[in-house]
């Protein structure tokens, strides 16, 4: 499962938690750009590990990674035996297709 949502909907959650979030004015392009949670999600980290649990990326940018939202010790790849689950699926379809895109066009999008 996962929910997209934009910098906008971000900081209004923050507001509603009792967070402020001042001293770093936003134009309109960065109060539309999204990120996306994922729950359960196999993701692996550039130390040779891999974390599953709840995750955030930048919607348009999947390939510069992922940030762990969850405080869950990583387990070390050489463990990692299961299939991937759907959600994993579909993000390496789609980093397939955004390096297919990226290769196509010799780098210019």
């Amino acid at each position: 499962m996962s929910v997209t949502l934009t910098m906008a909907q971000i900081i209004s959650i923050a507001d509603f938690a009792g967070l402020t979030i001042s001293d770093c004015p936003l134009d309109e392009d960065e109060l539309e750009q999204e990120f996306t949670v994922s729950n359960n999600l196999k993701v692996d980290m550039e130390d040779g590990t891999y974390y599953e649990g709840m995750t955030v990326h930048i919607s348009e940018y999947p390939e510069e990674g992922f940030m762990p939202l969850e405080e869950k010790q990583p387990i070390p790849s050489s463990s990692y035996k299961s299939k991937p689950n759907s959600e994993q699926t579909k993000q390496s379809n789609h980093d397939a297709m955004i390096n297919n895109i990226i290769e196509s066009t010799g780098g210019e999008i």
